[in-house]
């Protein structure tokens, strides 16, 4: 198994810009966790490179699902282990965040239904 990819951005603005994610974007898919963790069992730096680009290509689908449009990924095996890896999908359908309801149920108390009467009725 491969040590922890190492991520490394060229030293250019225009790289780092291009790389850095500031807060929380919902048009903006990083699958590099999901595609780290398929990947992470191939035995050499160019297995992993394979397995995480692979990866990385089958879970963009520009027609079908978040509709990414965009598909940012590169992996480069290191001389020193390890792989400089992203996969960065852009312009995608927009996530919409939910909310949980955490307010309990109301309890509805029904009153028993009688249908005898209290009071014997006289049958003539």
């Amino acid at each position: 198994m491969l040590p922890i990819v190492n991520i490394r951005l060229n030293d250019a603005p225009a790289d780092r810009e291009l790389m850095t994610v500031s807060g929380w974007d919902p048009t903006i898919r990083d699958r590099f966790e999901s595609c780290h963790s398929i990947a992470s069992f191939a035995p050499t730096a160019e297995q992993y490179c394979k397995a995480f680009t692979m990866c990385c290509s089958m879970q963009f689908d520009p027609n079908n699902g978040d509709k990414c449009q965009t598909n940012e990924q590169r992996c480069i095996p290191l001389e020193e282990g390890g792989a400089d890896a992203v996969c960065i999908q852009r312009n995608c359908t927009e996530l919409v965040t939910t909310t949980t309801t955490t307010t309990p149920a109301p309890i509805i108390e029904e009153e028993p239904i009688n249908t005898a009467r209290s009071t014997p009725r006289e049958i003539k």
